[in-house]
């Protein structure tokens, strides 16, 4: 066995298993291109174990969520934003409301501002926390199977 590997993540080495990003400025990579000039063959990359594969598929599936959850939801019809600064804003928002010092509105994804009351507020700012809990819920229901596949097939997954 090479002192290093290639891998789909990058160059692993052998003595340790860490997986070496393809930077000049990082010394593990620098000490791989040293080694290969003075004449070092990696092992080829290898078809990925279902480990591997558990772990890309694990990390596509919560790129996935990411996206669902940042994606919107709607509110009465209305399309309202979902990204991490505005799920922040509305949960200051019904803290506002729920307070008693909600005196505004909410300007929603299609760009127009409308007033709402403090109960609007509220249930404005609870069903984005139900999208983002949903988005969150389904992800580890997918995760679980992904982690129980004992083959290829388990990987599959729809949302």
């Amino acid at each position: 066995m090479a002192d290093y590997r290639i891998t789909a993540a990058g160059v692993q080495r052998a003595s340790d298993g860490a997986i070496i990003p393809e930077n000049a400025g990082n010394r593990d990579y620098r000490a791989y291109l040293d080694w290969r000039a003075a004449g070092g063959i990696p092992d080829p990359m290898s078809e990925p174990t279902l480990a591997e594969r558990k772990t890309e598929a694990l990390a596509a599936l919560a790129a996935h969520r990411y996206a669902v959850e940042i994606g919107g939801t709607a509110y009465g019809g209305i399309p309202v934003t979902t990204d991490r600064a505005s799920q922040a804003l509305v949960a200051a928002a019904y803290q506002m409301a729920r307070d008693g010092y909600w005196s505004g509105g909410w300007k929603f994804a299609d760009g127009v501002y409308r007033p709402l009351s403090s109960q609007q507020v509220m249930e404005l700012a609870l069903t984005v926390g139900a999208h983002v809990e949903t988005s969150f819920f389904h992800e580890s229901l997918i995760a679980d199977q992904i982690r129980a596949a004992t083959d290829e097939a388990g990987l599959e997954w729809e949302w």
